[in-house]
């Protein structure tokens, strides 16, 4: 009740409600943003409640940014509205008019929600643009829109429906582009845009086609290719497993060399069965991307298929193993292969009992050999009332609740696994 009536006391005659989806406790508007507050209450004359962003850097729903660039903030408040039809969100503009905040602009949208927020300058002019992503339908379906606020009015120069977009200076020219992509299952088409502000306004300045056969897109991952050049990662699933698509710029032109635009239409050079999203998995700066090769299954009674994971850097033209693994997504951990191992083990699995357990394997003579090293997997408590003993052949991990025991086996350690090496073959996922 206090929590109310303090609402109440600072809203005037107005109902101030906040949206509490995204956060524990609706904060305290307080310094700066109080008069902004008070100016934003009169400007409305009704009840509305303050919009959070779901996702990027930007959290607040009321945002402060010299976009004029003249010394002073402006604040750009985010809301929504809604009466018996729809709901409507705002984007209110509230300046400081020598002493004293006042709203000078609102611009409507009829959405559910806002996904981020971003402020960029796209055209060189020291004068940063709004860019923000509107939810009309959650998730699926959301509209970016760009405006321009000069002499106290918001300008829209761009409403584009998008799955992702970033903010980013693709070509290297000293001006962000927009990078956006549309991904639209039901017509089968995916496609990735670049815009940028020229003489002409907000225009497409190049593009390219994507797998129409995914299902869902994944954020977009900024890093480089194996050269060093810019790039855009994006995992997507398809019905089959995983891809991924990297997108650069080469001669102006935006590309996207792994689809197969001969024959398939599709990315078949990326395609694994298993859900595992490229990653920076050697610590290198650059995205590797997973690729699976089959290993052979120590497990007689089980047919089923166990692979290598082949993490490939890219360098535009070719895919290069940096790393290979056996990755566990069911308890979220990697045993990262030293060079002799690779292509002379077989593996089994036991998912009831959490145990990954490698074996020595004769390729030529498809022969299963002696066991080499085992993994067990515990929750913390579990772990805490076992009876491991501890020995040299026995190494613990940990990380939050997951705790991981490696016993090596006599030909394990003959063949140098050490305790040491174990450091390195073991690693927590972090993606």
């Amino acid at each position: 009740m206090l929590a109310i009536a303090l609402c109440l006391i600072l809203c005037g005659c107005n109902m101030f409600v906040f949206d509490t989806d995204n956060i524990l406790s609706p904060p305290e508007l307080s310094g700066e943003l109080k008069p902004i507050q008070q100016a934003l209450v009169e400007s409305i004359k009704g009840e509305y409640t303050l919009k959070y962003p779901t996702y990027g850097d930007i959290k607040s729903a009321v945002v402060t940014e010299d976009l004029d660039g003249d010394g002073i903030k402006e604040a750009f408040a985010f809301y929504s509205t809604s009466d018996s039809e729809e709901t409507m969100m705002h984007l209110n503009v509230i300046v400081k008019d020598k002493k004293k905040y006042k709203s000078v602009d609102d611009n409507s949208k009829s959405a559910s929600g806002i996904e981020r927020i971003d402020f960029y300058d796209l055209n060189g002019d020291g004068k940063k643009e709004i860019i923000v992503g509107w939810e009309i339908y959650a998730e699926s379906e959301k509209q970016l829109a760009v405006y321009q606020f000069e002499k106290n009015a918001l300008t829209q120069i761009m409403s584009q429906k998008y799955t992702n977009y970033l903010c980013i200076d693709f070509d290297d020219n000293g001006k962000n582009e927009i990078l956006v992509q549309d991904l639209d299952t039901k017509e089968s088409t995916n496609k990735a845009s670049l815009y940028s502000i020229t003489e002409n306004g907000l225009t497409q300045i190049s593009g390219c086609l994507l797998d129409g056969k995914v299902k869902t897109a994944g954020r977009f991952k900024l890093s480089s290719l194996s050269n060093g050049q810019k790039a855009v990662y994006i995992d997507e699933i398809k019905g089959i497993g995983a891809v991924t698509e990297v997108l650069f710029m080469s001669k102006g032109e935006l590309k996207n060399p792994l689809l197969d635009v001969e024959n398939t239409m599709e990315n078949v050079k990326t395609i694994r069965s298993a859900t595992i999203p490229s990653a920076d998995v050697n610590n290198d700066g650059i995205i590797e991307i997973p690729m699976a090769s089959d290993m052979p299954n120590a497990d007689f009674n089980s047919d089923e298929k166990l692979y290598y994971t082949n993490w490939c850097s890219f360098s535009g033209d070719v895919l290069t193993v940096k790393q290979v693994s056996v990755v566990n997504t069911a308890d979220g951990y990697s045993i990262n292969l030293p060079k002799r191992f690779i292509g002379n083990i077989a593996a089994s699995k036991n998912v009831d009992k959490r145990t990954r357990t490698v074996y020595l394997y004769d390729n030529e003579l498809q022969i299963i050999g002696q066991r080499v090293v085992t993994f067990k997997a515990y929750d913390k408590t579990e772990y805490e009332e076992s009876e491991i003993k501890k020995s040299n052949n026995i190494k613990v991990f940990s990380k939050d609740n997951t705790i991981v025991v490696a016993e090596t086996f006599d030909i394990g350690q003959e063949l140098g696994l050490t305790s040491e090496e174990l450091e390195k073959v073991l690693t927590f996922n972090s993606f």
